[in-house]
């Protein structure tokens, strides 16, 4: 059913798109990707990450992210709430028929997973990738250069898979 222009579902699974499909978001070339070019939705470990030291809305705001509290829109309804109260940012990782997403309010911040049919936020982050040259070492020695440099990396694993 279509209230407007929001899709509501009060069938199980609750998914705004039938049959599922846990695809459309997962990965950088995501079919129903909402982002621009170049950028993502944040996996549930980038979403952990970015929020390591929030307790609250207020620190939700407050970071470089700049999240309002825009409330949710409900699946079964239509109905947009609690506007001005809390923040509900889906994430791209699927669990079961739900997806994950991070939630806070004027107390809490923290992880949850909820049906699809709710109409949450989105949040899109920058992709980093990292280009390297071809040939970095020609095999005449024509470009021998000495350079010092510091690297430093970050992995993010979209499943949450412990990474050995």
């Amino acid at each position: 059913m279509i209230i407007g222009l929001f899709i509501v579902n009060i069938n199980p699974p609750y998914d705004w798109h039938v049959p599922q499909n846990d695809t459309l978001w997962h990965t950088l070339t995501g079919e129903n990707n909402p982002c621009p070019s170049g950028w993502h939705i944040p996996s549930f470990c980038e979403w952990e990450f970015a929020t390591t030291n929030w307790e609250n809305r207020y620190d939700a705001f407050n970071s470089p992210l700049k999240l309002p509290s825009a409330g949710l829109r409900d699946g079964l309804t239509g109905y947009m709430f609690e506007q001005g109260l809390n923040g509900n940012y889906w994430s791209s990782a699927p669990e079961s028929t739900n997806s994950k997403f991070i939630y806070f309010d004027i107390n809490h911040a923290n992880y949850q997973s909820g049906n699809r049919t709710f109409g949450l936020s989105v949040r899109c982050i920058k992709d980093e990738l990292i280009s390297i040259p071809n040939n970095p070492f020609p095999l005449d020695a024509s470009v021998i250069q000495t350079k010092n440099i510091t690297l430093s990396w970050s992995c993010f694993d979209p499943d949450c898979d412990i990474l050995y």
